[in-house]
């Protein structure tokens, strides 16, 4: 049994608002979105429905093909992209 299979009230009492918040974001702050296309906990397509219903001018989406645990190698991947968004967050 995974991990959060065991935590049997993670299941029960969890909530993940990020997608009723995302709207509310001002449309001048940066939105940078990580996925992992493998991702066993959190499926791909809520990172695509976040990054489409974000009225957020500029967003960033980095993907790797990698499971929810190897976040890190979206990063790896994509350290260009990576080092942009924060160059533009911080300007």
């Amino acid at each position: 049994m995974s991990y959060y299979g065991s935590l049997y009230w993670f299941w029960l009492i969890d909530s993940w608002r990020s997608y009723s918040w995302v709207d509310e974001l001002d449309a001048d702050l940066p939105l940078l979105i990580l996925s992992a296309d493998e991702d066993e906990l959190i499926p791909p397509h809520h990172q695509f429905e976040m990054l489409e219903k974000a009225n957020t001018v500029d967003k960033t989406l980095i993907r790797a093909d990698t499971n929810h645990n190897g976040i890190y190698s979206v990063i790896d991947a994509n350290v260009e992209e990576y080092d942009s968004f924060f160059g533009r967050c911080l300007a």
